[in-house]
């Protein structure tokens, strides 16, 4: 039932009510008081149900949101936010709590439970035409910016007009605003409690050529050609028409303050700052790898994915998703996260990142799982080969000892194993308090019978903890530890015979026939061997791509499509990396953004976003971190990566470049692999690579003509 089901079913039962005592009170001549008044405490009671009802509901999705929900109903023809995505805009670090949202459009909130500003767009008589929450999504534009001075903003384009929003800093945003109308129309800036992330707006105040917003926001200079269209009450009569007023000064208990400014038709820039100004970016920024000569959309793509990544971090914790949905650190998707960041020149960031990796072996809303060990050590390892500093290695050793010592375990257990974990679990899933502890089962023919989720994916967790074997195995050949590197292989071929075992054995073909075996075999552990994982691709694809042939499939969990396409590049098929990628593109929540989603709805109990006024029908959990990590990872690959395992590890140039992109001369740089990073050149017959790490042997992707000629250097810095 939606949220707008139960508010019906819940005023229903009101008007039964009313209109039974009614009809009560009006018998009671007739049958008698007695029987009247017992009537009456009958219905009383049911009022109690009722009102009880009306309790469970705002409990279930909160006092705020019931609020814009009321509001909805009782005026469906007042604009309403669109709801249907948006991304956070903050100093990198920035609490969930002090980040700003964005919606397409351009409509925004400062931070959560703040206010709406939008953009309407009226006729000469103020009449309402269009506004930022009611545009197609199809006809508005978005995309990253940075000032002059390096701030990150978003602008936003639509038929009407150029909104961009920039950071300043920790005092606030600018906006810039520019019509792009006819003479017969005229834009107007809304200001009003609901919004992408609005709250109960019980005040504003003109003082001068600034509005007082709130409790703890301003917004100006307006300027003389900046006129107030409207300064009152949303939802009052005639609220949305033009009402000059004299007044500087609104409130609204109930929290529907509203002021409408009428723009001039010329460019405007305003700010809208703090009262007490919170810490610019707490975390490092670096430059991002150099595109040229590629497609427009792929390397817009590859850029938003970095930022996406640096907006949804909180303090140094990597967060699943867009963090009021995931109020919590959750280390599976996390990896993913740090790895992205480092490979993408964010090494410094990584750095940070992988430290809180390295303490902590356990945390997420699962608890204690399986591949939580592989996956971390994998991340810590990724991390390593692009820092390249022996400090870092050295302070992550201790931690490296006991993860791989944990997989180990795992893999030799005779009996469960358990484990505390760091940090909150999700709600829902306290109640299953033992299972949250239970990392594996007893292994089974060699292999760790690890818990995800609620599964026990085992190839999966195998190919995880394989991985993770051989970053250990590395990281100690840094160190000159050559007795835990030898150990550690010898477990990482161990995990990866029985593997290939198992993965041929009928009896195991049910558990080798799951989502996680076809993200994992390949990419990122290399542990299947090619023809059989081959042959499981190619099953899975001919389920699937009707799927993707059809314009309006939506994949519930965006992250696992992308990491297939990760294996279909391994398998030197990127026309289906292409087919995966495009679809996907063409459901963007904020169109120019390239940002994914994950589920339906929102995670259970742990979203905050009920005690606000924005978001108030989710549709989806969006931006998606690991999704944004995973598209990264593959566009980061499609141009340069190492493939193989340990005995057959290359490095292969331009996997997933089409041929159409060689009609063009290609130049990029700083792309980061498990064997440092690489830069490459294209002039029409030759490919110039420079490796900056380790010798390997190097190929060209299918797409090149067999005529290529290629040159390699290595490079010590």
């Amino acid at each position: 039932m939606s949220f707008f089901e139960m508010h019906d079913a819940l005023y229903y039962s009101y008007y039964v009510l009313i209109a039974g005592v009614l009809v009560s009170f009006a018998c009671s001549k007739v049958v008698g008081y007695r029987w009247a008044l017992a009537s009456v405490a009958i219905l009383l009671a049911l009022g109690g149900v009722a009102f009880a009802a009306r309790t469970y509901l705002a409990d279930r999705i909160g006092d705020d949101r019931l609020i814009v929900l009321e509001a909805m109903q009782d005026r469906p023809e007042d604009p309403w936010p669109r709801g249907t995505g948006h991304v956070p805009l903050g100093p990198l670090g920035s609490s969930e709590m002090e980040k700003g949202y964005l919606e397409p459009g351009g409509s925004f909130s400062p931070a959560a439970g703040t206010f709406g500003v939008s953009f309407w767009v009226v006729d000469r008589s103020g009449k309402l035409i269009a506004t930022s929450d009611d545009i197609p999504l199809d006809e508005t534009q978005a995309r990253y910016v940075l000032s002059p001075v390096g701030e990150t903003g978003i602008s936003v384009e639509t038929a009407f007009y150029t909104a961009t929003w920039t950071m300043k800093g920790g005092a606030g945003f600018e906006l810039a605003i520019a019509p792009r109308l006819p003479a017969d129309r005229h834009l107007q800036i809304a200001i009003r409690g609901v919004g992408p992330a609005g709250g109960a707006l019980t005040t504003i105040e003109r003082r001068g050529d600034r509005l007082r917003v709130g409790n703890g926001w301003t917004l100006g200079p307006l300027g003389p050609d900046v006129q107030v269209a409207y300064f009152g009450q949303e939802g009052e009569p005639g609220w949305r028409q033009p009402s000059p007023s004299e007044a500087t000064v609104v409130q609204s208990a109930s929290g529907w303050a509203h002021v409408r400014l009428a723009l001039p038709d010329e460019p405007l820039t305003l700010s809208l700052t703090r009262d007490v100004p919170i810490a610019s970016d707490r975390l490092p920024r670096q430059s991002r790898p150099k595109l040229e000569g590629l497609d427009a959309r792929f390397t817009a793509a590859l850029s938003s994915q970095i930022t996406t990544l640096q907006l949804g971090l909180v303090g140094n914790q990597t967060r699943p998703g867009e963090p009021l949905n995931y109020p919590l650190e959750w280390l599976r998707d996390g990896a993913y996260v740090v790895v992205a960041l480092a490979r993408a020149g964010q090494t410094d960031l990584a750095e940070q990142l992988a430290l809180e990796f390295a303490r902590k072996d356990f945390f997420g809303g699962f608890g204690a799982e399986g591949d939580a060990p592989g996956l971390a050590l994998w991340a810590l390892a990724e991390t390593s080969a692009l820092l390249r500093r022996g400090a870092f290695d050295r302070a992550i050793w201790p931690h490296v000892q006991r993860k791989a010592e944990l997989i180990l375990l795992m893999s030799r257990a005779t009996s469960d194993v358990r484990h505390e974990f760091s940090g909150p679990a999700s709600p829902q899933n306290l109640k299953r308090r033992r299972e949250l502890t239970l990392v594996a089962e007893p292994a089974r023919d060699g292999l760790i019978d690890g818990r995800m989720d609620w599964h026990r994916p085992i190839f999966y967790i195998n190919a995880v903890s394989y991985a993770g074997l051989i970053g250990a195995a590395r990281i100690a050949d840094n160190l000159e530890e050559a007795a835990a590197a030898a150990a550690w292989r010898r477990a990482a071929a161990d995990l990866r015979q029985a593997w290939i075992a198992a993965f041929s054995d009928p009896d195991w073909a049910e558990s080798a026939d799951n989502d996680r075996t076809a993200i994992s075999g390949l990419w990122p552990s290399d542990i299947a061997p090619v023809e059989p994982f081959a042959k499981l691709m190619e099953q899975r694809w001919q389920e699937q791509e009707p799927e993707w042939n059809t314009p309006s499939y939506r994949p519930r969990w965006t992250y696992f499509p992308v990491a297939e396409a990760h294996q279909w590049l391994r398998l030197r098929r990127p026309d289906r990396v292409a087919t995966i990628l495009d679809h996907l593109w063409q459901h963007q929540p904020v169109p120019g953004l390239y940002t994914l989603w994950e589920g339906r709805g929102e995670p259970g109990k742990l979203s905050r976003w009920k005690a606000f006024r924005g978001w108030v029908e989710p549709p989806n959990v969006n931006p998606h971190y690991w999704s944004a990590s995973e598209v990264l990872l593959l566009q980061l690959a499609m141009l340069a990566e190492t493939q193989g395992g340990p005995d057959s590890e290359e490095l292969v140039i331009g996997g997933g470049i089409p041929a159409e992109w060689l009609s063009s001369e290609i130049a990029v740089s700083g792309i980061g692999t498990t064997r440092g990073f690489v830069d490459w050149t294209w002039n029409g017959a030759e490919v110039s690579v420079t490796v900056h790490g380790d010798t390997l042997p190097v190929r060209l992707g299918p797409s090149f003509p067999s005529s290529a000629r290629l040159n390699v250097a290595y490079s010590a810095d």
